[in-house]
């Protein structure tokens, strides 16, 4: 079963003429690690059928099961069966019950668990504390997490390296990035965790100076970066107007020497940093060499490519996403009608738009259509453009009138032109454009 051979592993079960306790735990384990809790279940109630004696470590197997597939309704109902038989929990027993449903998003179920824990006489542990602050950042219950900071303080889990991580990334996603700091700074086992989390704080935060503040400590100190600080950092250097190309390749260079040349996070990161820099060569040698790429991946090239007018480039990465079966989005899409705008490529436009509705049901947006109209209008397809405004679902703005009103003085319509002058014109923004635009359309349309 531990090679991934559940079918053998049932057949070699089956074939056994006395099947002790010792051989239905190594079964349920293996239904376990597959998620299939109708399969553990159906084990455990046939060991009781045969009179097996099931210990604590098999009743918590099966709640923790239950918890991790986020049933803890079924988890406890169990819990109280378990009790109901004489078999006294542990602290695996709510260890396994708080982390389960705290990772699958069940935040009041897992605080629940965790006051039912303390009444019954038990203490947590670490993995118990590392759930139950994920569980308050889920609930977004900054008074809870406060309150829980303060038993960990209490009980002396203030040093322990994996609850202290687990209390930055619950500050930081209370937006309360000081109080992460001063976490990070009070750890006294300060471990790679613990600076990625303050980094990761920084970065989602968009304090980006600071991120590569603690990025250079960490150096100057000697520590070797993960993938998620190295990732960070490239994202530090588009957003904080540091970027420049020889600094795109020493991170990249000291990304290679720590053996992240084919991490996807790392990678979609460089992506973005060449794409912005304009090194749009060095961006597809990354793409290239990443043994697994996303939507984000090739999404992030489209759009580089787009950026700097390489409109071609663009519309064969496209073609080379669909070849790798991954779905594009919504703003994959959005980039691929702006190539096509400012290729004048109306055809292939109108492709990509239906694509997107028939083929991967994406729902289109304001953008989208906007930039569908833009194009049109850029080709001399006003009545088309004027088509498409009129019946999206969204209000056109006062920038989709002035553009539109720009494509009519291009091509001399003065009838749709004098439409969208009023449009505009009756709208709160009136600019001086909609009327110099109008008469210009007025002048050459002599």
């Amino acid at each position: 079963s531990k090679f991934g051979r559940r079918n053998e592993a049932l057949e070699t079960f089956d074939s056994m003429l006395v099947r002790d306790a010792i051989s239905w735990s190594t079964l349920m384990a293996c239904y376990a690690d597959a998620g299939l809790c109708n399969e553990v279940f159906l084990c455990f109630q046939q060991m009781q059928i045969e009179g097996v004696a099931i210990d604590i470590i098999m009743w918590n197997s099966l709640l923790a099961v239950y918890a991790n597939q986020g049933q803890c309704g079924l988890a406890l109902v169990n819990y109280m069966q378990m009790q109901q038989q004489g078999i006294k929990p542990n602290v695996i027993t709510w260890n396994g019950l708080i982390r389960g449903c705290a990772y699958n998003g069940l935040c009041f179920e897992a605080l629940t668990s965790f006051q039912k824990m303390l009444l019954e006489g038990f203490q947590p542990n670490e993995a118990s504390l590392v759930g139950l602050i994920s569980a308050c950042s889920g609930a977004k219950n900054l008074i809870q997490g406060e309150a829980l900071h303060s038993y960990v303080v209490e009980e002396g889990w203030n040093d322990n390296s994996n609850v202290g991580t687990a209390l930055i990334n619950m500050y930081a996603s209370f937006g309360s990035l000081q109080s992460s700091l001063w976490n990070f700074n009070t750890l006294a086992n300060l471990d790679i965790l613990g600076w990625s989390a303050i980094v990761e704080a920084f970065s989602q935060h968009g304090h980006y100076q600071e991120v590569i503040q603690h990025f250079n400590t960490m150096q100057h100190e000697g520590l070797v970066p993960n993938p998620i600080i190295v990732s960070s950092v490239l994202k530090a250097c588009v957003n904080a107007a540091i970027m420049m190309l020889y600094q795109c390749k020493i991170i990249h260079v000291l990304a290679l020497e720590l053996g992240f040349g084919t991490n996807l996070l790392v990678g979609n990161n460089l992506i973005h940093l060449y794409t912005k820099s304009g090194s749009l060569n060095d961006a597809w040698r990354v793409l290239d060499k990443l043994p697994n790429r996303d939507e984000v991946t090739w999404s992030s090239m489209i759009e580089g490519y787009v950026d700097h007018s390489d409109y071609k480039s663009a519309l064969k990465c496209f073609e080379s996403m669909q070849r790798d079966e991954f779905d594009p989005n919504g703003i994959t899409f959005l980039s691929l009608l702006s190539a096509c705008s400012h290729a004048g490529l109306v055809e292939e436009a109108s492709r990509y738009f239906n694509l997107m509705r028939e083929t991967y049901s994406i729902s289109l947006t304001f953008n989208h259509y906007s930039c569908m109209a833009d194009l049109l209008g850029r080709a001399g397809c006003l009545m088309e453009a004027d088509d498409l405004l009129q019946t999206m679902p969204y209000q056109p703005n006062f920038l989709g009138h002035l553009c539109l009103l720009n494509h009519c003085k291009n091509y001399g319509n003065s009838s749709i032109g004098k439409q969208y002058f009023d449009m505009s014109y009756n709208m709160t923004c009136r600019h001086s454009a909609s009327y110099d635009l109008m008469s210009d359309l007025y002048a050459n349309s002599g």
